[in-house]
């Protein structure tokens, strides 16, 4: 199966872009762990990173505040662990987080 989309990071100089799109899963999958890699990497520097995504696996490992939204509202801006033990708001997002398989 194919997928599009495509990752930009700004790290200081110019943006780096990587695109994925039109690429496998599975490669997919090997450049997505390689982006949560780089982006922990620029936290552990003392960098402050911001990162939309759909992916909420990405938020919990990455993230240690959000910003919910739907349909272009803002429901709610806290702590990560605070949203997601907020049962209301997670079935009113529709949030879902499934873990990674190692």
């Amino acid at each position: 199966m194919k997928t599009q989309g495509s990752v930009g990071v700004h790290a200081g100089g110019g943006p780096t872009v990587a695109d994925i799109g039109r690429t496998q899963r599975r490669t997919r999958s090997v450049l997505a762990a390689r982006l949560i890699q780089t982006l922990l990497a620029l936290q552990a520097q003392g960098r402050s990173i911001v990162l939309s995504s759909h992916n909420m696996e990405d938020i919990v490992t990455l993230a240690q505040e959000m910003t919910v939204m739907k349909d272009g509202k803002t429901l709610a801006t806290g702590a990560v662990g605070e949203i997601f033990n907020d049962p209301e708001l997670v079935n009113q997002a529709s949030l879902v987080v499934r873990r990674r398989q190692p």
